[in-house]
């Protein structure tokens, strides 16, 4: 990404103003003493002009470069162009939890060149406040005073003086110039949630996950096996989640050169928790199809491991099969190209030869592909895919099944190319149990519901999104990989911006 010259610039963006407005608005909160300061949400920001450099790369990858411009007028009434506020140096919103069930109250970081102009930028020229010493700010605001605490070039706003000052004791250190620092970093650290809060989080996400796999009126009993083969674990999982998770980290990069995006998510469980322990199992091996993600001309192809957060396995189960592997590639960015092709193995294959076969695997043909139908319970991810209820299928010796949708000729030969080059496929250097690779133009289209038609190749490095697990130092991680290039919005953006660029040009017009 090419990066702007520093300096005042006036190509604002709305978010920065939404995200600044949102944390300035002070929360008034009774003067109860509080167990902790510790902050178990935080937000910080490389800097202001970093994030005014993505967003209008942003509204350039998606054609509209123009609105930089337009929205400039709208920030510079708001905030008064940023006056007093160092542009390059980073920023900090963060919540701490105050030992009850509310959220709590907020503390606000900003850079400061000048505090008193920070403080008439933020606040406004109409609130009065006053200096109580150098580093001190009043502002006045009924009930409780609101407070700005400068400290090593840093304005902390916050209601109270000794808790603004704990907090910026933990949190100076994330406020330092870094050329390496993420664009944005989100971190929740849930040790500072009372256990007994986390509970009743817990039991409402139960609560819920239970309702959504009761079985429905009129819904047949092969719907019902369905949702319960992945919502069970689902389940399972979210039972663990209170005690097992300890911090999630979030973190928004670019790459200058690739010009691409790179979000990286860490969750960090308790050592010796059942989670910890089934994720240590789960990141041992790859999945047998994280190869398909690889595949050039597929549009959207991946493969996943499930068993590690599944069921729990007796000491008989046959360890090939005590595995849920499941590998997907979409071909075909129109639909009358459409073709799906679905490897399975494991515990995965068998639950599918179940559920599609009831005369039994015995009908299935393993030295040609043959064809079968799938029955109406299946509508919803056919609908998705966009394909039909006819599909070739074959198995590859016993531990592999293969499945193929769409044009009859093209989808099985498709499979046959597939099934027969897989045993020759190179093996993953690094475990991962989950490899996912897609076309941005097709992932824009199922997000906004639009056909775009495919001016560029789906194999073009631009218009490639991926997300894998990436090896981790700890067994008790897990990290998670996002990269998509910054062109790879331009649908979305399009689409979304449309409704923007209204407002803006409404706005313009009414300020003329």
């Amino acid at each position: 990404m090419k990066m702007r010259s520093a300096g005042l610039s006036k190509k604002w963006i709305p978010c920065l103003c939404l995200l600044l407005g949102a944390l300035m608005a002070p929360v008034v909160l009774a003067q109860e003493s509080f167990p902790s300061v510790a902050p178990w949400i935080t937000v910080t920001a490389s800097s202001v002009e970093d994030l005014q450099v993505f967003i209008d790369e942003v509204l350039a990858s998606a054609g509209r470069p123009e609105f930089a411009d337009l929205l400039a007028d709208q920030t510079k009434t708001a905030f008064q162009d940023f006056e007093g506020i160092d542009l390059r140096r980073p920023l900090a919103w963060c919540l701490v939890w105050p030992g009850d069930s509310r959220p709590g109250t907020q503390f606000v970081a900003l850079p400061a060149t000048d505090p008193p102009q920070l403080l008439e930028t933020v606040m406004g020229k109409e609130v009065e406040f006053h200096w109580d010493g150098e580093h001190l700010a009043v502002i006045e605001r009924p009930e409780i005073p609101y407070h700005m605490v400068v400290q090593e070039g840093v304005a902390w706003f916050g209601d109270r003086v000794p808790e603004i000052e704990a907090v910026a004791r933990r949190l100076q250190p994330k406020l330092q110039p870094d050329p390496k620092r993420p664009l944005l970093a989100w971190e929740m650290d849930l040790r500072q949630i009372p256990l007994n809060q986390r509970n009743i989080w817990q039991a409402i996400w139960l609560q819920s996950l239970s309702n959504r796999l009761q079985k429905r009126d009129g819904e047949s009993e092969v719907s019902h096996r369905w949702r319960n083969y992945w919502g069970e674990p689902l389940q399972k999982l979210a039972g663990e989640l209170a005690e097992g998770v300890e911090t999630v980290r979030l973190t928004l990069t670019t790459e200058e050169e690739e010009q691409q995006v790179v979000a990286t998510l860490v969750v960090q469980c308790a050592a010796g928790s059942p989670l910890s322990r089934q994720l240590s199992q789960w990141q041992k091996s790859p999945s047998e199809w994280t190869e398909m993600a690889k595949l050039p001309d597929a549009i959207f192809a991946g493969g996943l491991r499930w068993d590690g957060l599944g069921r729990d396995r007796s000491a008989e189960t046959e360890p090939s099969m005590a595995r849920a592997d499941l590998g997907w590639a979409v071909f075909g960015l129109a639909l009358e190209s459409r073709v799906v092709v679905f490897g399975l193995s494991g515990e995965t294959r068998r639950w599918f030869e179940d559920l599609l076969l009831p005369a039994g695997t015995n009908s299935i043909p393993q030295s040609a592909p043959g064809r079968i139908t799938v029955g109406p319970e299946h509508l919803w991810w056919r609908r998705w895919l966009q394909v039909p209820a006819t599909a070739w299928i074959t198995r590859q010796g016993d531990s592999r099944l293969w499945l193929a949708f769409g044009q009859e000729e093209v989808a099985g030969e498709r499979l046959l190319q597939l099934s027969q080059a897989f045993p020759d496929w190179p093996s993953t250097a690094d475990p991962s149990p989950l490899a996912l690779r897609c076309s941005a133009t097709w992932l824009a289209g199922v997000i906004t519901g639009q056909r775009f038609a495919p001016n560029d190749p789906a194999t073009s490095q631009r218009d490639v999104v991926t997300l894998q697990i990436v090896p981790s130092p700890r067994a008790d991680q897990l990290r998670c990989e996002f990269r998509a290039p910054i062109s790879a919005t331009r649908h979305v953006s399009q689409a979304l911006i449309s409704e923007l660029a209204a407002l803006l040009e409404q706005r313009v017009q009414e300020m003329e």
